[in-house]
């Protein structure tokens, strides 16, 4: 059988079809699942250019907050924070969306702890190994 628009047999056009999507699923760009603090020591694969979210559980009204320590080949953006309730001092989660910027092995670590001097340092720490690829 042959499409008379474009002269070609429908098993040509099918084949180029198929071919198309393989080379998506290769080289998309799937957003990868988020890190948590549960899946501390975990690692995740990342294209380099896109990001991944990690969403770090919260207790609103205490002062604590994750703080990102800086690494080379990796970008943590601003945090945002999602309410699980509106009830004063409930849990919160603080999300940081975190582009890779290189390839290759970026350890990715954040402490909990109240950010002004003085403050309780380190409440927690949270580690994640990011690979660029």
């Amino acid at each position: 059988m042959t499409d008379v628009r474009l002269g070609l047999p429908i098993s040509a056009i099918a084949a180029a079809a198929l071919l198309s999507l393989g080379a998506c699923a290769v080289t998309g760009t799937a957003t990868p699942a988020p890190l948590t603090d549960a899946d501390t020591g975990a690692s995740r694969t990342v294209a380099v250019g896109s990001a991944v979210d990690v969403r770090l559980a919260t207790q609103s009204g205490t002062g604590f907050s994750w703080i990102a320590e800086p690494v080379e080949g990796l970008t943590v953006g601003e945090p945002h924070t999602v309410e699980s309730s509106g009830t004063p001092g409930a849990a919160t989660t603080q999300v940081f969306p975190v582009s890779v910027a290189t390839p290759g092995s970026h350890q990715l670590t954040f402490n909990y702890s109240r950010p002004w001097q003085g403050g309780e340092k380190n409440a927690r720490t949270v580690s994640f190994t990011i690979i660029g690829r």
